[in-house]
């Protein structure tokens, strides 16, 4: 994806110091961008309500590959906040979506 211009991006209701030890603590290779306010979540309709261990409200995982114009490529909204997609998945709907 990053040899066609593509960047990867996550979104996560912790707060910027808890996703900056994320990154670093997994050595991501991508961003994870704070929704403290859960205003993006909520916007995405994937707020699953008093889904953490604390009893707060979370996200339910999703993916999404958003074109340069802004349209909604693909999308992928977990069935449960456990649920993460095969990677072999995610690369099939990019090249689907990209062409090869």
């Amino acid at each position: 994806m990053q040899r066609r211009g593509g960047h990867v991006y996550a979104v996560s209701v912790d707060s910027p110091t808890e996703s900056k030890r994320i990154v670093e603590k997994f050595a991501l290779p991508f961003p994870v961008l704070a929704d403290e306010s859960r205003d993006v979540i909520s916007k995405y309709g994937i707020v699953h309500v008093g889904g953490s261990p604390e009893g707060g409200d979370i996200a339910v995982p999703m993916l999404l590959l958003i074109g340069r114009d802004g349209r909604v490529l693909w999308e992928r909204v977990a069935p449960n906040v456990m649920d993460r997609p095969d990677p072999a998945e995610t690369l099939i709907a990019i090249r689907a979506a990209l062409g090869p």
